[in-house]
């Protein structure tokens, strides 16, 4: 299946089936980054397609230059992977109650120093997501990282808004349903 420069192994229903959140043990460490453990998927991205965890890759929206990261970018491609995956999101304020058939995800990103030049540039060097268990914010710090519910001062994550991320800025937090 064809989707954008890529070429996508499996089809999105197949995709959509191996969402899971309440799994307790991550198989995939070395393969997956903190998009698929806010997503659920513990599939190896060579599974999907070449960079399925780069938000936007899998409905086939890709930057260009390649990782040219901006703000408006990957909040584009996250909105585009959402649709294409069937999952209606929305923004949410972080300490908004959901109901069952939800859960929430935060996206954090560190900028580019030329935003301190230009506060206008919305260019960013990383990003990172974070999703919410129980009131407990837990993350994947980056491929072959562990999932840990602990910030950079190692306190557990109970406040998104307050919490030691390092450079990175919270960005938004959104609230995702399966449709």
């Amino acid at each position: 299946m064809q989707n954008g420069n890529s070429e996508l192994k499996m089809s999105v229903e197949e995709l959509r089936s191996k969402i899971d959140l309440t799994k307790k043990k991550w198989k995939n460490i070395r393969n997956t980054n903190c998009y698929a453990y806010a997503l659920g998927l513990d599939v190896k991205t060579q599974e999907i397609m070449e960079e399925a965890y780069m938000p936007g890759f899998m409905a086939g929206y890709e930057y260009y230059p390649p990782y040219d990261y901006t703000l408006s970018n990957l909040t584009t491609g996250l909105y585009k992977d959402m649709d294409f995956l069937g999952i209606d999101i929305k923004e949410v304020d972080p300490k908004e109650q959901l109901s069952e058939e939800e859960w929430k995800i935060a996206l954090s990103v560190l900028f580019h120093p030329s935003k301190e030049k230009n506060p206008h540039e919305d260019r960013i060097l990383s990003f990172h997501f974070f999703r919410e268990i129980n009131g407990i914010w837990v993350h994947k710090p980056g491929f072959k990282k562990r999932i840990t519910n602990k910030d950079r001062k190692k306190k557990i994550i109970t406040d998104i808004e307050n919490c030691n991320i390092g450079y990175h800025k919270l960005q938004a937090c959104y609230s995702l349903k399966l449709k």
